[in-house]
């Protein structure tokens, strides 16, 4: 009985460590540990953390039609309203836009006058004279990307450096490609891809010298090239604060401005 019984131990301890040596062995490195459900809620966390955001310094905006550069002072208070004043040399204002509960006013200075109306579909291409949706403009400005969208999803590729993670998302009707790239330390997104199913690129997001609020990285430079649409939007911040009470959002207007609504 006891030669019996230590077979059958034998036998069993044989079985687990078969068993064991057939089973995939799980990452224990600190990039494996966080999963890419994780870390896209960390990124997305960090972009709704910003609920105030005031910047200064300067934009280009280059489209077939027009190739100009001005200084810039951006205004958001989430989750609705935005401001954009443009300045010319020695300070002098040239336009104002503000948006808010969708609604638009947009104030020539140079000439006095007030346009105004509710926010429609091509709006900023009409304001600004670039072909982007009003939330890629409000988001392109403060430097951060609404990844809403990805919460529920598993990306079809995901890489892992000594210090950058990488994530590929495909739609699967599209077939448009959205690339990700992520400083793994702070999690700054540095670079931003949309690729059409032909590989032509839809946009080219790249984030550079960022600034910490808050443990939240935003970039100070920010370069968002559409190179189908021939359209790049360029910022450089001079100055940047986050979730500080802002000044006054409104326009003041004089009294004899002209009124004329856009419908």
């Amino acid at each position: 009985m006891r030669i019996f019984s230590l077979r059958k131990i034998v036998l069993y301890f044989a079985m687990i460590l078969f068993i064991s040596a057939c089973m995939p062995v799980e990452q224990s490195s600190p990039e494996a540990s966080m999963s890419t459900d994780r870390l896209m809620r960390r990124l997305e966390s960090n972009r709704r953390n910003i609920r105030t955001f005031r910047g200064v310094g300067s934009i280009t905006i280059r489209t077939d039609a027009l190739n100009a550069t001005s200084n810039i002072e951006v205004l958001v208070k989430k989750p609705d309203s935005l401001k954009i004043s443009l300045f010319g040399p020695f300070g002098i204002d040239l336009a104002q836009i503000l948006i808010a509960n969708d609604n638009f006013q947009y104030f020539d200075v140079m000439n006095n006058v007030l346009y105004f109306g509710k926010v429609k579909k091509g709006i900023v291409k009409k304001l600004l004279k670039i072909d982007i949706e009003l939330e890629d403009l409000a988001n392109g400005l403060v430097g951060s990307i609404n990844l809403s969208d990805k919460l529920q999803l598993t990306p079809d590729k995901f890489e892992v450096t000594s210090n950058l993670f990488s994530f590929i998302y495909i739609d699967p009707l599209t077939r448009k490609e959205e690339l990700y790239i992520a400083n793994k330390s702070n999690l700054a997104i540095m670079e931003y891809r949309i690729t059409n199913q032909k590989g032509d690129g839809i946009l080219e997001g790249n984030y550079s010298m960022f600034r910490e609020f808050s443990s939240v990285q935003l970039p100070s430079k920010i370069d968002l090239n559409y190179p189908i649409s021939n359209q790049r939007l360029k910022v450089d911040y001079r100055t940047m604060t986050v979730n500080n009470a802002l000044p006054d959002l409104t326009i003041k207007l004089p009294d004899d401005v002209e009124r004329i609504e856009w419908k």
